[in-house]
């Protein structure tokens, strides 16, 4: 139970790198940054995260991981 806590209070961390590109989620690393984008989307998934405000609508079921999470509406 408690590593579930850890890992969704860090789901906002790793949204602000991606939407950032910093870190594992860098431009430099397109392949690695694919993949991490995907672990993300699926962590949403995992916690019911359907959208990330309330005036947006929720994300796509496929989204493009190529772009970043703010692109994925």
């Amino acid at each position: 139970e408690q590593l579930e806590n850890v890992q969704r209070s860090e789901i906002c961390w790793r949204y602000w790198k991606a939407c950032s590109k910093v870190g594992e989620f860098s431009i430099f690393d397109q392949d690695k940054r694919i993949a991490e984008n995907e672990k993300l989307f699926n962590d949403f998934q995992k916690f019911g995260i359907t959208r990330l405000c309330e005036s947006k609508n929720g994300f796509k079921e496929n989204p493009d991981f190529t772009l970043s999470p703010d692109k994925w509406k």
